[in-house]
């Protein structure tokens, strides 16, 4: 019997089948192009200029974050990617239950960009009288740095954009979008951005990391850097 597991806020929108994040798991599976011990894998990462997700990834772990950045990678662990296919799912079924309800444009992972920042929001919908909403869906904890993600992708599309909300497995966040912290998001982006950059890697804490050590093996082989992307 097929299980299901269900984003609780959206309870009657979002129902993702254990069948359709294993799909969504065997594509990342088949680019996994080096795995470690303890389920850890590597996956080539597309390498773009300053975005917002790189706040979410050097609060994380500037080190790790650094590495991805610098060769072209993501590093993470099978259990986790389970959570990325069922975040994948989840954005697809909320995006056509909008498009289904409000009977508007609705688009996923819009590309946007301004000089040297580019932002994917989840989901834009486009209203009646040319505004825009902006819904980023996230399956982890509220942190601060999803809001850094927001306020910039609401810089990036300037005064078109009415609302912006973060919307959590059990609850939902209004984005105080005033210019003043749109404008400190942003800053910050580039920040990161120019930190990852960096010929100098930062200082190392791996503390009790679930990756610990792997990030090291990687910057301090020859043979291994070879094998990656960049």
């Amino acid at each position: 019997m097929d299980l299901f597991l269900v984003y609780p806020l959206l309870r009657d929108v979002v129902r993702v089948s254990d069948s359709s994040i294993k799909e969504v798991m065997d594509e990342y599976v088949k680019s996994v192009i080096l795995f470690f011990s303890d389920n850890i894998v590597v996956i080539p990462r597309q390498s773009i200029n300053a975005s917002p997700s790189m706040v979410s990834s050097y609060n994380f772990c500037p080190y790790k974050a650094w590495i991805e950045h610098r060769y072209g990678i993501m590093i993470t662990r099978l259990d986790w990617i389970r959570r990325i296919a069922f975040g994948e799912i989840a954005h697809k079924q909320y995006q056509d239950y909008l498009k289904s309800t409000l009977g508007k444009t609705v688009i996923s992972e819009m590309k946007i960009e301004d000089d040297d920042v580019v932002g994917k929001p989840d989901i834009v919908v486009y209203n009646d009288d040319d505004t825009i909403d902006i819904l980023e869906l996230k399956t982890g904890k509220p942190h601060s740095a999803h809001e850094i993600q927001v306020l910039t992708y609401v810089g990036l599309l300037d005064e078109r954009v009415n609302d912006a909300e973060i919307i959590y497995m059990n609850s939902r966040t209004q984005v105080n979008a005033s210019p003043e912290r749109i404008s400190n998001a942003i800053k910050q982006v580039k920040q990161v951005k120019n930190m990852l950059s960096s010929a100098t890697p930062p200082q190392k804490d791996c503390g009790n990391c679930p990756l610990k050590g792997i990030c090291k093996i990687i910057y301090e082989s020859p043979i291994i850097r070879g094998m990656l992307p960049r």
